[in-house]
């Protein structure tokens, strides 16, 4: 899975001097208290570390953060569709992809586009049925999706479909879904 690739600040990485590295990682642990010492310190919400990933990033996807990470970030101004790291994802797409409908519902209650297009032709939806083509999350997040009007005739530089993709993976749950919709 795409969120399972993110890779957590270390201590070690902490102590190399950079100040603006403490918010990411305190960030990706639901470490609230962390968070808001370093916006109180003037650290922009929306720095990027070395992955080009923001703080709301980290939050959307860590299984360590909570609602209340995610619900902090926005209210201290975070982007909510800052595309990150070089295959342009957004907060929304990280959280959905790692199945928390939690906190995608909350960035989609905060103004998150459900049907953002990457430079790359990659959404919210092609997204979620790659990354969880094997996980039995895929059929209620597709349907989190549908129920929140996510555009299903979309279609990726490789002229991919939610459906064709599902149908390719062997999901056919997801499919009687994406017909149903």
């Amino acid at each position: 899975r795409y969120c399972r690739k993110i890779r957590c600040l270390s201590q070690n990485e902490l102590r190399n001097g950079d100040d603006t590295l403490h918010i990411h990682s305190y960030a990706s642990q639901g470490d609230c208290y962390g968070v808001r010492g370093e916006l109180e310190k003037g650290v922009p919400v929306d720095t990027r570390d070395e992955q080009d990933f923001t703080p709301l990033a980290y939050a959307a996807c860590s299984s360590d953060a909570d609602e209340s990470m995610v619900t902090l970030l926005i209210d201290s101004g975070a982007v909510v569709d800052a595309a990150v790291d070089k295959s342009r994802k957004i907060p929304l797409g990280l959280a959905v992809c790692s199945g928390d409908l939690i906190k995608a519902q909350i960035l989609l209650y905060s103004g998150a586009n459900i049907n953002f297009v990457s430079p790359k032709g990659s959404t919210v939806i092609l997204d979620v049925v790659y990354s969880l083509h094997d996980d039995e999350k895929l059929v209620q997040v597709v349907e989190f999706l549908v129920s929140n009007g996510v555009n299903l005739n979309c279609e990726s530089d490789y002229r991919e479909t939610p459906l064709s993709v599902a149908s390719r993976l062997g999901r056919f749950d997801a499919v009687s879904v994406l017909l149903s919709a």
